[in-house]
């Protein structure tokens, strides 16, 4: 077969990149979301949640009084706080002095944080190494016996019951991507724009659980494990985006290159529960 040998005449051409759209499925779609809220919160909130105690039932039956007593506090003060504290989350674009304006720079920048904003909050809470309160490290390890891995309709029945004794409303199974084609199986069905058990609790599928598999302790899980979270309903406030630095002084002068930096702050907190257990990834079920 003979072949057409073409000059290179010409440098190629540069046209637009593709459009690119964000994961879905993860925290942002299941959390109760505040942007932009109208009172100052950049240095933490906090407020009092619903009781989170089981509660109790007794006996109104005159002659057999007997039962559990009610314990009826003095009501000076409210009760414990939930704190949440904020953190930044960035995207950024760099290159080279006067390729590009300053306003494409700033779209760039901000292109890239909506793309990767959601996965560094989900990434920020499972690690708590940004000084955020709000996170799993330490939660309550529900794995039962020795702490091997159980399969994850097994894993997904402890959080469940779990979240119904300590939580008691529609709480939030943090559930790492990985494990999505296998959780999916009879599991947790799509309800219009997010992931539900099949008893209702809300699912957050998040990448940002997979960048790191580690446990509420730290430690690393092993081959063919995962650790899955479950939470009362995150609240996340979130403010506007943005740039820096200013018009002035985005140009770096020692190297003459264009830098700039989108970011946002963010505050996530949630009520009560906190737990984990370790699953089996699809391969060792």
């Amino acid at each position: 077969m003979s072949t057409i040998e073409v000059p290179n005449v010409a440098p190629a051409t540069y046209v637009s990149p593709p459009t690119r759209e964000g994961l879905r499925f993860g925290l942002f779609s299941v959390a109760n979301m505040i942007s932009n809220p109208e009172s100052r919160w950049e240095m933490g909130v906090e407020w009092e949640p619903f009781d989170c105690g089981m509660g109790g039932a007794v006996s109104v039956v005159c002659d057999e009084p007997a039962g559990v007593p009610i314990e009826i506090e003095n009501g000076d003060g409210v009760g414990e706080l939930v704190h949440a504290m904020p953190f930044a989350v960035f995207g950024r674009y760099r290159c080279s002095a006067f390729s590009r304006s300053l306003d494409e720079a700033e779209e760039r920048a901000r292109a890239h944080l909506a793309l990767i904003e959601e996965r560094q909050v989900e990434r920020a809470i499972m690690h708590g190494d940004v000084d955020n309160t709000s996170t799993f490290v330490g939660a309550t390890d529900l794995t039962p016996g020795a702490g091997d891995a159980v399969p994850v309709h097994e894993g997904l029945g402890l959080l469940e019951e779990y979240l119904g004794t300590t939580y008691g409303g529609q709480g939030v199974v943090h559930l790492p991507r990985r494990l999505g084609p296998h959780a999916t199986s009879g599991l947790i069905s799509r309800q219009g724009q997010r992931l539900e058990t099949m008893l209702g609790t809300l699912v957050a599928a998040g990448a940002g659980y997979d960048v790191e598999n580690v446990g509420p302790d730290g430690t690393p899980a092993g081959a063919g494990e995962r650790w899955v979270y479950a939470t009362g309903r995150p609240h996340v406030r979130r403010s506007d985006v943005f740039v820096m630095p200013d018009a002035d002084h985005y140009l770096d002068r020692e190297n003459n290159d264009v830098s700039v930096i989108a970011q946002r702050l963010y505050a996530v907190g949630w009520e009560c529960a906190t737990g984990a257990v370790l699953v089996q990834t699809a391969e060792s079920a």
